[in-house]
Parts: C-alpha cells; sequence; structure tokens
C-alpha cells in the first residue's frame, strides 16, 4: 500500500503556483516578440508604399519626357498634355508650392485637358483596385524655354511630389511639406507632412539646333543664368 501512494503521487499535475509562473513566462515572452514583429510589418508596409510612389513618380516623368522628345505636336496641344507652368517661370522646382486643397483635381483634367491644371492640384492614384485614392500626385514644370517661331518647348524642369492621401487630407493648406524626410522605423500609417517622393529633372528636346532654340544652350543657361560661355548649339 505504501509503494501504491508513493507511485501515485509522482503523477500528480502542475500545482497552481506552478501553472500561474507558466502563464508569466509565456506573457513575458509573448509581450517581448511582439513589438519587433508589429514594427517590421509596418516597415514592410512602408517600404511597400515607397516604392510605388516611386514608381508613380518616374512613370510620370518618363511619360513626359517621351511627349517632348518625339515631337509631332504643337505648342497647343502639348500645353494639353504636359504638366502645369508656373506662374513665375524663374521659380526653382524646390519653390513651388505644396497642394493647399484636400480636393483632388477631377479626373477629365488629370488624363486629359491638364492645360486647366494649376501647380497646387493633385491627382489622385488608386494602387491597390478598391476605387479610394491612396496616393496624391503633384506635377508641375518651371524655367520653360521654347523655340523662338513655334513656341515648342525644348527645355524645362520638371517636379514631382507623390503624398499620401492621408498626408493630403491632414496637412493640405496647413504645413504639408515640399521636401522628404529620412525614411524611418514606423508602427503604424498616420499622416506625415512630408511627400513619400520629390524627384526633379530636366526635360529637354534634343533635335533642335538652331544657336537660340538649342536645348543644351537653354540648359546649360537655367544653370548659369546670363553666361557667355553656354555652347550657341
Amino acid at each position: 500500500m505504501q509503494y501504491n501512494a508513493r507511485h501515485r503521487s509522482t503523477e500528480q499535475g502542475l500545482t497552481l503556483l506552478e501553472a500561474l509562473v507558466a502563464l508569466v513566462l509565456v506573457s513575458v515572452v509573448i509581450g517581448a516578440i511582439a513589438p519587433p514583429i508589429i514594427l517590421a510589418l509596418a516597415t514592410r508596409v512602408q517600404n511597400q508604399r515607397n516604392e510605388q510612389a516611386l514608381s508613380v513618380a518616374q512613370a510620370e516623368i518618363n511619360r513626359v519626357r517621351l511627349l517632348v522628345d518625339r515631337g509631332g505636336l504643337t505648342s497647343a496641344q502639348l500645353d494639353q498634355l504636359l504638366p502645369p507652368k508656373t506662374t513665375n517661370n524663374d521659380t526653382a522646382p524646390a519653390a513651388v508650392p505644396v497642394p493647399t486643397s484636400t480636393t483632388p483635381a477631377t479626373p477629365a483634367n488629370c488624363n486629359g485637358d491638364r492645360s486647366k491644371l494649376t501647380v497646387t492640384d493633385w491627382c489622385g492614384v488608386d494602387t491597390n483596385a478598391d476605387n479610394k485614392f491612396d496616393l496624391a500626385i503633384q506635377t508641375f514644370r518651371t524655367q520653360v524655354k521654347t523655340t523662338t517661331i513655334q513656341g515648342i518647348p525644348v527645355f524645362f524642369q520638371m517636379g514631382v511630389r507623390v503624398y499620401t492621401k492621408q498626408s493630403i487630407d491632414a496637412y493640405a493648406g496647413n504645413g504639408l511639406k515640399a521636401d522628404t524626410s529620412r525614411l524611418k522605423l514606423t508602427s503604424g500609417q498616420s499622416a506625415v507632412q512630408s511627400p513619400l517622393v520629390v524627384l526633379y529633372a530636366p526635360i529637354t528636346r534634343s533635335d533642335y539646333t538652331n544657336s537660340s532654340d538649342s536645348a543644351l544652350r537653354q540648359y546649360c543657361l537655367s544653370l548659369a543664368p546670363g553666361s557667355s560661355t553656354c555652347p550657341p548649339n
């Protein structure tokens, strides 16, 4: 009988205290590993969003560069397809104002006649086909140089800024910034004042060799206004 009693005692389960200790240890482990996992997932989402924004910005610059370089369009036709011009043609790209309204430009202007856009207008981009705008793209051109007779643009500085829709909703007309901030770890997708991507690019047309219409000359003059050393053609 004593042997059986001792045998049964070796098969007893965990005590209440041991169970509580185990629960505490599991909670501590989960609490320690959960924040890094959440941060990693959120940062991955942010990186993907930045890649989408860069792709959108680069595609717009490529579209405009192709329009200008291939020729075959009149000045009026190009004005309907190119980004809006600054009122002051000498404005530096980085000095162009940011969007001031939370309302996007109409699709008819974003995808059609862009001559009706202003430099502070923005167009929405749906990246996940849910019929809601995820990104807001602002495009503009400044320092435009045209041919003497036909008025065809042979050179201008183009700018593209891509914001999240949350940024536009929260800060348009109230603190929205023109320059990007450094990419950093994040635990969410809260709106930020800075654009995800900013690209400034010179757009030139290479088939004009007239001494005053040369794209190379106009680009040189944009970098050094009034220079007497810029090539004539």
